[in-house]
């Protein structure tokens, strides 16, 4: 099977493994990618980004994460990659929630995160933590898409392809629709949790889930990063084309509503 014969089977691994790790690795700084210096995927997931990152750098790649779904990297390495182990300079580990990260004092060059901010309980403290784990100068990368106010800000536009529907309706109705919702979620939207559990379970944790976003915007997180001693060297916003309905833009500012990613490379000061 070539490459192409593979993205179409799992687009979801090649979403990752190529397009997220390309554009961190393309973004940070570039010293961080050499041999001897160490980075942390926080919040890696299945590993597909981290693993796509250690092949495009030389660094050490340490991903972390609460759950350990980056045990099946292995499996989808094989099957995407025809790889038979993963890369020396990949490793894992698990981290719990409200405890110190398994790392010691300014030990990294570099943390990234991609898409992972939007889900935290404690955004203060896991900054806290990762600001602990850095060099002084280290870099932090932080991607989070989609942003709570803009169109699929809900994360649940695999079960309600409506934008701004979860502003739109009211959360009772909302999340009803939602559970009510058959499987017809689209082929790169079908992550590890999808492929290894019946479609009721996935709905059930995606409801979940979104019950705890913690409805971070941009200048929340600009505000954070701030508070932990974090200076920001540059932001992008990103925005979408739709244009929202008129009842949103009476309750909430339009850039608000249109800002539905936002990328910021830090250093820790």
């Amino acid at each position: 099977m070539d490459a192409q014969q593979a993205r179409q089977l799992d687009p979801w691994f090649w979403s990752h493994y190529d397009n997220a790790a390309g554009i961190v690795v393309s973004l940070v700084p570039p010293g961080s990618l050499q041999g001897g210096r160490f980075v942390v995927d926080f919040g890696c997931g299945d590993g597909a980004t981290a693993l796509g990152f250690a092949t495009k750098a030389q660094a050490t790649v340490i991903g972390m994460d609460l759950f350990r779904s980056f045990d099946r990297l292995p499996d989808l390495a094989r099957s995407n990659l025809g790889a038979q182990f993963l890369p020396p300079n990949l490793s894992f580990r698990q981290n719990t929630i409200g405890a110190p990260l398994p790392l010691a004092d300014g030990c990294i060059d570099l943390a990234y995160s991609w898409s992972v901010f939007e889900h935290l309980a404690d955004v203060r403290g896991v900054l806290s933590e990762l600001r602990r784990i850095l060099k002084p100068q280290g870099a932090l990368f932080i991607q989070i898409e989609p942003l709570f106010h803009s169109p699929y800000g809900s994360h649940l536009r695999r079960l309600v392809d409506e934008p701004w529907a979860h502003l739109l309706r009211s959360e009772e109705e909302y999340l009803a629709l939602a559970a009510g919702t058959q499987d017809n979620v689209p082929r790169d939207e079908q992550d590890v949790l999808y492929r290894n559990h019946a479609f009721e379970d996935v709905k059930r944790h995606l409801i979940g889930e979104y019950r705890k976003l913690n409805r971070i915007s941009a200048a929340g997180l600009l505000d954070e990063l701030a508070t932990a001693g974090f200076s920001v060297e540059w932001k992008k916003l990103l925005t979408t084309e739709l244009a929202p309905p008129p009842a949103l833009l009476e309750r909430f500012p339009r850039d608000l509503l249109v800002t539905d990613q936002v990328v910021v490379l830090a250093t820790r000061h």
